[in-house]
């Protein structure tokens, strides 16, 4: 059991940006539809594990706070992922992301652990994948960053998929796109790290003003094909 914990950290034109301090509207979790990052494909899907961690996954998969076994040290990393994603939903204020996103960059590290970590492996990746993306009703926020896609009917009709994808390693440059039958306004919220040094925001060459700490906003018609290019 040592070697599962040993490593893990504490878990805690211009368009319009909203300051740090600003809640924006209080969204829903959103379905993610396709999960292809390697390792969180594993304990987001359960895609991939050998026989007896998918048997351990299939029996523990869920978001219920208590789960018997976990060590203290553990159950108390889960209780503060919880509670940050909570807080998330209720406030909608990047912060509570910006915690969150240490468990999904940690997940994506993680080297495949000994069955007795399957398990909570397997919980928080449960926890985080309802909240990659939220939504309320054509406003999409992006709060987390790991290869995902949603997809979702649009008030006016015509189902619409937006695809977030990682360009490097380091998980610091993203692009974003766009498929849907028919032009569409959606507004988009992409997070941007509070230590973020010099992000960048660019939709067809057009740089949107991106604030560390805060959501950069991008109102608009989309189209086929259209495509976010995200760096931090």
């Amino acid at each position: 059991m040592k070697k599962v914990w040993a490593g893990i950290g504490v878990l805690f034109l211009l368009a319009g940006c909203s300051s740090p301090q600003e809640s924006r509207p209080v969204s829903q979790p959103v379905a993610v539809e396709d999960i292809s990052a390697p390792v969180l494909e594993r304990y987001l899907t359960g895609k991939g594990l050998p026989a007896d961690e998918a048997k351990l996954f299939n029996n523990s998969h869920g978001t219920d706070q208590h789960r018997s076994g976990f060590s203290p040290e553990a159950e108390s990393q889960l209780s503060a992922v919880l509670q940050n994603r909570e807080l998330l939903l209720k406030s909608g204020e990047a912060r509570y992301a910006d915690e969150l996103q240490k468990t999904v960059e940690w997940l994506d590290r993680l080297v495949p652990p000994d069955s007795s970590g399957i398990e909570y492996a397997a919980r928080l990746s449960a926890v985080l994948l309802p909240v990659v993306f939220t939504r309320d009703v054509d406003k999409i926020y992006l709060n987390l960053f790991t290869d995902a896609s949603l997809a979702y009917e649009h008030s006016l009709g015509g189902r619409v998929k937006i695809s977030q994808r990682a360009e490097d390693h380091s998980g610091r440059r993203l692009t974003v796109t766009f498929e849907l039958p028919e032009k569409r306004y959606i507004e988009l919220y992409v997070r941007v790290p509070s230590g973020a040094g010099h992000p960048s925001v660019v939709v067809k060459k057009v740089k949107y003003f991106a604030q560390p700490g805060s959501y950069c906003q991008i109102a608009k018609k989309w189209k086929a094909g259209d495509m976010v290019e995200i760096s931090f």
